[in-house]
């Protein structure tokens, strides 16, 4: 076992490590085994806190949020303590729609059905939008807007 390995088992054995992706340790145990097939591949963590090259994942673009034109539909979590229930207030999307839902990090898992209906919701609305003669189309499939941001 790597010395991140041995770092990761020691950080995910402490009680606090669990209130940064899930409201309790079932959540995320039961995530866990959802999350296992197929196998987890821990690459990217290493990469993150090893590889000189991943210096990108460490920077705020937030700053560039506001040259996003696109709709953009922004999900706070209300008990996300891994990025903080007030992050989303750092965009500046000037067509973004936030929506709040109760969870943690691990939403898409903890409140899958309202997390898909909320998506679904506004993927809707903003294809109606756009319909209607809106200047702005929506996000969905269009992800060559996207790679401007690089």
């Amino acid at each position: 076992m790597g010395r991140f390995a041995r770092l990761r088992d020691k950080v995910w054995a402490q009680p606090s490590y669990v209130k940064l992706l899930a409201e309790d340790h079932l959540t995320l145990r039961a995530m866990g085994r959802v999350d296992s097939d197929p196998p987890r591949k821990r690459e990217l963590g290493s990469y993150v806190i090893h590889d000189p090259r991943a210096a990108e994942y460490h920077v705020d673009f937030t700053p560039r949020t506001k040259a996003v034109l696109s709709p953009v539909l922004v999900i706070a979590r209300d008990q996300d303590h891994a990025i903080g229930p007030e992050h989303y207030r750092l965009f500046q999307f000037p067509h973004q729609t936030v929506q709040h839902i109760d969870g943690s990090h691990l939403l898409y898992y903890e409140n899958s059905e309202v997390f898909v209906a909320t998506i679904r919701a506004w993927i809707e609305a903003t294809e109606a939008a756009g319909k209607r003669g809106s200047k702005h189309q929506p996000v969905v499939g269009r992800l060559a807007e996207a790679e401007r941001w690089s």
